[in-house]
C-alpha cells in the first residue's frame, strides 16, 4: 500500500528508474528445511499491488529528499530539534544545526516522523505502551554470494522460522543481501555469546540456513538493534502528531512499521 502513497507524491517514477531490486513476494522456510510458503503479492485481496521495491535506504532516503526539496519544500539537513512547545494556535521549534546558534521556527502543525529516536524534543516520544511479547535484538549485516532465486522470485524477501525468533535475507541490489537474526534476549544471554558468534552458531544449527549461508561472506561489521518493536502511548496531541516509526513499529509483518 505505500506505493500509493508513493504514486500520489509523484515520487513513484523516480523510484521505478532508480534501479532497485523488485519484489514480488516472500518465502518463508522452517529451519530444518521441513516446510515451505511462498506468498504472491499479486494474489492478494487488494488487486493492483502485485509489486513493489527492495530499497537501500540510504540511496531511497535521498532521492526522496530531493524530491520533495524540487517541490519547492525548505529542506535543512543537520537541523537537530531541541524543544517543541505547543501553544493554542501554533507550535514553536528550537533548531540547532551542529554547534551553531538556536533558531526559532513556528508552524501551525508539526508531524514527526523522526524515526524510534527520542530526538525531537517531544514529550509525546518518551512514554511507551508496556511490551506484551518478549523483549527480542536483533544481529544484523550486508553480505555476498547468497544465493537467490530465478526469475520474480529472485527480489524475495526470505525469512527461515527458529523456535524462538527467525532470520530474514533481503536483497538489496544485485550483489548484496541485508542478513539478519532476531532472537529474545534471553535466548542471547543463555548462548553467552558476542554477536558475529551468535549470529555463526545459529546459522551452523540450521540445515535451511547453512544451505542459504554456505558461500556468504559478510561485507559490513555486525550491527545490533534491540527493543525495536515499540508503540507510544499517544499518537497525536496539541498540534504535534507522530507518523511511521516515530509512532511506532511492529515486525515481522513485511517490515509494517513502514
Amino acid at each position: 500500500m505505500g506505493n500509493a502513497v508513493l504514486k500520489a507524491a509523484g515520487v513513484w517514477e523516480k523510484i521505478k528508474a532508480a534501479g532497485f531490486v523488485e519484489k514480488f513476494g516472500a518465502r518463508f522456510y522452517l529451519a530444518d528445511g521441513s516446510a515451505e510458503k511462498t506468498m504472491d503479492f499479486s494474489k492478494g485481496y487488494v488487486k493492483g499491488l502485485g509489486r513493489t521495491f527492495q530499497v537501500e535506504r540510504a540511496k531511497f532516503d535521498a532521492l526522496s529528499l530531493e524530491h520533495a526539496r524540487s517541490l519547492g519544500e525548505e529542506v535543512r539537513q543537520g537541523a537537530a530539534v531541541r524543544a517543541v512547545v505547543a501553544a493554542d494556535d501554533h507550535v514553536s521549534l528550537t533548531l540547532r544545526v551542529g554547534e551553531g546558534p538556536a533558531t526559532a521556527v513556528t508552524a501551525r502543525w508539526v508531524i514527526d516522523c523522526g524515526g524510534r529516536d527520542h530526538l525531537s524534543g517531544s514529550e509525546q516520544k518518551k512514554a511507551l505502551d508496556r511490551a506484551r511479547w518478549p523483549r527480542r535484538a536483533a544481529v544484523y549485516s550486508h553480505f555476498t554470494g547468497v544465493p537467490r532465486a530465478t526469475g520474480e522470485r529472485a527480489g524475495d524477501t526470505v525469512v527461515v522460522r527458529l523456535p524462538d525468533g527467525w532470520f530474514w535475507l533481503i536483497p538489496i541490489d544485485a550483489e548484496r543481501t541485508l542478513v539478519g537474526l532476531v532472537t529474545t534476549r534471553t535466548a542471547w544471554r543463555d548462548m553467552g555469546a558476542e554477536p558475529g558468534e551468535l549470529f555463526r552458531r545459529t546459522v551452523a544449527a540450521s540445515p535451511q540456513l547453512r544451505e542459504l549461508m554456505d558461500a556468504a561472506v559478510a561485507v559490513q561489521p555486525y550491527r545490533v538493534t534491540a527493543d525495536y518493536s515499540y508503540f507510544r502511548k499517544e499518537l497525536a496531541g496539541a498540534r504535534v502528531v507522530l507518523a511511521g516509526d516515530a509512532a511506532g513499529f511492529f515486525d515481522p509483518i513485511f517490515s509494517s512499521g513502514v
